[in-house]
């Protein structure tokens, strides 16, 4: 279902003029899944209508700090994406748009410096049908009068969402701190202890695990751990290599990735540089551009899964080796 939302990033400086070019269509993206015809598939407030914000930004940089403009992604403008409802048409969207703005002005002191609504952008889905994305990007003035950024506190910006929700007419989404955590915090010794249990679980299995992959042992019903993530993405690959295309395939391995560092998680024995292979490996099969390359890095892949497993199963079996008792201490009186 799709849910009311406001997301606002700070807006680089320098990024007025793509802004203006991108938020009004001046310059319409190649990625657009409609032909960009003003006030049909988009269209830009005349209540804010940009043609202040280049003169806003300069004198906002102006006016920033030593302070301030060393801080890491500091700027005194905000970008903002306002979601909005797919049965209402442009215009209809806009004026929500709209009056969202205006309450964000009057509630927290903001100013906006710019208003679009695109009914452009979204996807196709594999029948070729186009699921569109309404949204509404709204550029803010977070300073006040003496070029000061106006500080938001947690609790206003849960009342934007919620004002996000009241205008769009969407459901609001569940705010963090109402979210059931699927387990509570435990400390990081007691993690370590229970995944190592989990590990010690496979120990029987992995045996019969050679030229396959962990993935190929679920599908035989070796392993039966659902906490590990692991998923049947490497079958798949395997037994519809020629079936699929590239896109499928890549589909495909970007899931068994983030299975594979599920798995290596969970094990608790996953060191920095284990995780910083299985991404240049991903990184190379993505890249691929044909079934040739794309097999080639993907065997590399595998390799790697292996290799880890192989060491997971040497770590556990030098824990199992009983240890050597320790000394009695010396019980002879001290000179």
């Amino acid at each position: 279902m799709r849910k009311a939302c406001y997301i606002a990033l700070p807006l680089k400086k320098g990024s007025a003029v793509h802004t203006i070019l991108h938020d009004m269509r001046v310059k319409p993206p190649s990625y657009c899944v409609k032909k960009s015809i003003e006030n049909e598939t988009h269209a830009t407030s005349k209540i804010f209508d940009y043609s202040s914000l280049l003169e806003t930004e300069e004198k906002r940089w102006a006016q920033a700090s030593p302070q301030a403009l060393h801080k890491k992604n500091y700027s005194p403008l905000w970008q903002g994406v306002l979601v909005l409802d797919k049965g209402y048409t442009v215009n209809a969207n806009l004026k929500k748009a709209e009056g969202f703005t205006k309450e964000i002005e009057k509630q927290f002191g903001l100013k906006c410096l710019g208003l679009s609504v695109h009914h452009d952008e979204g996807h196709k889905d594999e029948k070729g049908n186009i699921n569109l994305n309404p949204h509404a990007h709204i550029v803010f003035d977070r300073c006040n009068d003496d070029g000061k950024i106006i500080r938001l506190l947690r609790k206003d910006l849960m009342k934007i969402q919620n004002l996000a929700s009241l205008y769009s007419g969407l459901q609001r989404g569940t705010p963090n701190y109402k979210k059931e955590r699927p387990t509570k915090h435990i400390h990081h010794s007691e993690y370590r202890r229970l995944a190592t249990e989990k590990v010690k679980s496979l120990s029987n299995t992995l045996d019969e695990i050679k030229n396959n992959n962990v993935f190929t042992a679920i599908n035989d019903g070796l392993l039966q751990n659902k906490d590990l993530g692991m998923t049947l993405c490497s079958d798949l690959i395997k037994n519809n290599f020629e079936q699929y295309n590239i896109h499928q395939l890549h589909n495909l391995a970007k899931s068994q990735y983030q299975f594979t560092r599920s798995f290596y998680k969970e094990s608790g024995q996953a060191q920095q540089v284990d995780y910083s292979n299985l991404k240049k490996a991903y990184k190379l099969i993505m890249s691929s551009s044909n079934k040739k390359q794309f097999d080639y890095h993907y065997q590399y892949f595998l390799k790697l899964e292996i290799q880890f497993i192989g060491s997971l199963r040497d770590t556990l079996e030098q824990a199992d080796q009983p240890q050597p008792e320790d000394s009695p201490p010396d019980s002879s009186p001290s000179l």
